[in-house]
């Protein structure tokens, strides 16, 4: 487990250096997975979510770091309590239905998200500046 943060930093500088990714707009896209994660665990049965490769995806374009300092299982844990957390509809003619999308909208625009994200963010920043050095990323 100790190894994990070195390969994973390792992979990643390789990755920046053969793709010339420079930037990654983090907040922005850990809210867009939290939105794919929280319509596929809202839609459970639906072979739409079965089929897509969104949430890996995105795991890629983050250079694999939502994988540092438990980020992912934070994200995935977001998602999962905002899907299961929406109500079914009142009004009759939805039949006990659920507003899923909207909801995961919803949230993926709400502050409550926001700064959750940012939190995640910047405990994944002081995790990353207290590795020792050579575990770090190259610069």
């Amino acid at each position: 487990m100790a190894l994990f943060p070195l390969l994973c930093c390792s992979s990643i500088a390789t990755y920046k250096r053969k793709n010339k990714v420079k930037n990654v707009d983090f907040e922005r896209t850990y809210r867009d997975y939290v939105l794919c994660r929280c319509m596929e665990l809202g839609f459970r049965s639906d072979s739409l979510f079965k089929n897509d490769l969104s949430t890996g995806i995105y795991n890629d374009i983050t250079l694999l770091t939502m994988h540092f300092n438990g980020a992912k299982q934070k994200l995935d844990s977001l998602a999962k309590h905002r899907a299961d957390n929406i109500a079914p509809s009142q009004i009759a003619d939805h039949e006990g239905r659920k507003a899923i999308m909207l909801e995961c909208i919803d949230y993926y625009n709400s502050k409550k998200l926001e700064q959750e994200i940012k939190s995640i963010i910047k405990d994944n920043a002081k995790a990353y500046k207290n590795l020792p050095k050579k575990q770090k990323l190259e610069k």
